[in-house]
């Protein structure tokens, strides 16, 4: 991971966050960086503090990422509703954003492809993100589901 780029976004942090939010926003900032050096060193961070969406840029595309961790997917009552909001149109088009992509975060791949699937479908995601893609943190491996 990027030393410089993961500072340069923690020092962004709102400072008036808790411990815990603190926390997690650093995770944030090491998904996006660690995600986007295994999918294209191409690709730019622009934004990962401000909101939980993360925005990426690769030439003059940029991409609105959402992460969710794996780990909480087994209590569904966790499942944010986060999507509902930023992935729409009118953000969509208020920060520039030309595709969202979903992105499922595991340490290690321990669930059936089908099982991501039925996830999307369940929360009806397909019609909210252009492209999901399961991240392994710990290989730093990319692949693209749909």
């Amino acid at each position: 991971m990027n030393i410089e780029i993961f500072h340069k976004f923690s020092n962004r942090i709102d400072a008036d966050l808790t411990k815990e939010e603190n926390l997690l926003k650093q995770i944030q900032i090491a998904d996006s960086i660690n995600f986007i050096e295994s999918l294209d060193t191409n690709f730019k961070l622009i934004e990962c503090t401000s909101y939980p969406l993360n925005i990426f840029q690769k030439d003059t595309n940029r991409f609105g990422v959402l992460f969710y961790e794996l780990a909480i997917i087994d209590n569904e009552f966790l499942f944010p509703n986060i999507h509902n909001h930023y992935a729409t149109s009118f953000y969509k088009e208020q920060i520039g954003i030309d595709e969202f992509w979903f992105v499922f975060v595991e340490d290690k791949v321990h669930k059936k492809q089908s099982d991501y699937f039925q996830f999307i479908e369940k929360h009806q995601l397909k019609y909210k993100f252009d492209s999901f893609y399961l991240f392994n943190y710990q290989d730093k491996v990319n692949r693209k589901l749909k």
